[in-house]
């Protein structure tokens, strides 16, 4: 029984004739890079918990509400998600804006170049990012019920069941996870092999004494995070729109 219910939990996440589950999880891999994917774990963890509780909540029948609510609403999600990466986006360009009019030059501060590495990625670092993660969990679990209750059929022991479905669909986040996070390596390291190529002389550090300590001061270029906010904003464009015209046609009112 429980390896019919995992099995049944990563196909449901993974099949593409409802790939709402799947935009959500690509729009909330958006805003991170393989080197933050400890965050992004976090992040999906929360996610996690969140449908988790809900999934069993409905399964069990001790909540209840209208499917076609949450049909709507799971889009709905999808879209206050590519909202959430690209106001990230924007704070980081009027913070680099406001930074650079002080200066009149690119930052040369060690400590801001660390806070500045991933792109947009301080507001997604936010406890706030990690709280809705919860919540639309919450939404999706509901989504989640429909089908799980549908395959229980008269099943009258639910725990292995519930538990077996919830790591099926674990397993699934993460091999969707993973692809949007390999395919946004291979874009920025495409797009930053093709910069390099036009521009041959150009680096991305130039060095600079650091005084008496004898130690190099690293100076980030303003245009060095473009590949990552680029993929940024093209997938939460993508999962965005394609959720807002879903959203539309699932309108229950």
């Amino acid at each position: 029984m429980f390896g019919v219910y995992l099995e049944l939990g990563f196909e449901h996440l993974l099949d593409l004739r409802g790939y709402d589950h799947i935009l959500f999880i690509a729009g909330l891999c958006a805003a991170y890079s393989l080197p933050r994917w400890r965050e992004l774990l976090v992040l999906v963890t929360a996610f996690t918990i969140g449908h988790s509780v809900s999934l069993a909540l409905a399964t069990l029948r001790l909540v209840s509400v209208n499917s076609s609510l949450i049909e709507f609403l799971i889009p709905v999600t999808i879209v206050a998600t590519a909202l959430t990466n690209l106001a990230g986006l924007q704070r980081e360009g009027l913070a680099g804006l406001r930074r650079e009019g002080r200066s009149g030059q690119p930052c040369e501060d060690p400590a801001e170049q660390r806070s500045e590495r991933s792109p947009g990625h301080r507001v997604a670092a936010r406890p706030l990012r990690y709280a809705l993660a919860l919540g639309f969990g919450l939404i999706h679990g509901l989504g989640f019920s429909n089908f799980l209750r549908i395959a229980l059929g008269d099943e009258r022991n639910l725990f292995v069941p519930l538990l077996s479905f919830n790591i099926g669909l674990e397993l699934a986040q993460i091999v969707v996870a993973g692809a949007v996070l390999a395919l946004g390596a291979a874009f920025v390291w495409g797009v930053r092999a093709v910069r390099v190529a036009a521009t041959p002389d150009a680096g991305p550090l130039e060095a600079a004494s650091a005084g008496e300590t004898g130690t190099l001061r690293a100076t980030t270029p303003p245009d060095a995070r473009l590949p990552e906010n680029a993929w940024n904003a093209a997938v939460s464009l993508a999962v965005g729109g394609i959720a807002a015209t879903m959203a539309v046609q699932r309108w229950p009112w």
